[in-house]
């Protein structure tokens, strides 16, 4: 199978925050999934814990209860496994908006060195950390470090996704038109790496081009 996006590693967030002349010492500690790579018989999973399979990913209302945050996005990372005749997983992504000056601990795999694919199939996505993303101060930084943040700020922790499995163009162009409507791979993605042309529009598949795309597999057009 896919190698998988790795244990998607920790983060720890230090808190210190001052309600109504109570100071108050806090630490947030975070595990993060990541995905499953693709086999010969199935694509990978999306969004799991790969290897240590007794934890899960904080909710949202527990982080927003008990911390001075806003999560604004969570959410799979589309394009994020690795392309195949079976796709890898997707991994996900966290923003966060943080109310009060924080120092941020962060450890994760995969940033540097992607998952890889097998039997022809591509590697997934690389992970990555950045810092005030969508501003002008917006940083991508390493996925080792410490970070101090301001109140206000916001930081976006994306997972790295799984290795796919076998040649992209011989997956059938049904499933890759699936994916797009699930917003598991975009329409860009499946014209280049799946050999597969989407009318997003119709959201249907145009077998003709996609034809010329594939070339000798392009009786993988239609799905079995």
């Amino acid at each position: 199978m896919g190698q998988s996006g790795g244990s998607g590693g920790a983060m720890a967030i230090a808190w210190e925050t001052n309600e109504a002349g109570v100071r108050r010492q806090l630490l947030q500690y975070e595990i993060f999934g990541t995905a499953m790579g693709a086999r010969a018989v199935s694509d990978g999973v999306n969004g799991v814990s790969a290897h240590s399979v007794n934890l899960s990913i904080t909710p949202i209302e527990i982080l927003e209860t008990q911390y001075p945050l806003l999560v604004r996005r969570f959410e799979l990372i589309p394009d994020s496994g690795g392309a195949g005749e079976f796709r890898g997983g997707l991994s996900y992504r966290r923003e966060y908006e943080v109310h009060a000056p924080v120092l941020v601990n962060r450890r994760a795999d995969r940033n540097r060195f992607p998952s890889t694919g097998v039997a022809g199939g591509k590697p997934g996505r690389l992970g990555q950390m950045i810092l005030n993303p969508g501003t002008e101060a917006e940083q991508q930084v390493a996925g080792i470090g410490q970070y101090e943040l301001p109140a206000g700020g916001a930081l976006c922790v994306e997972g790295p996704g799984a290795g796919g499995y076998g040649d992209p163009h011989r997956r059938p162009a049904e499933a890759v038109l699936r994916d797009v409507a699930r917003g598991y791979v975009s329409a860009d993605a499946a014209r280049e790496d799946y050999g597969v042309a989407i009318d997003i529009t119709t959201m249907t598949v145009d077998e003709a081009v996609t034809r010329e795309l594939r070339g000798d597999v392009s009786e993988a057009v239609s799905a079995p």
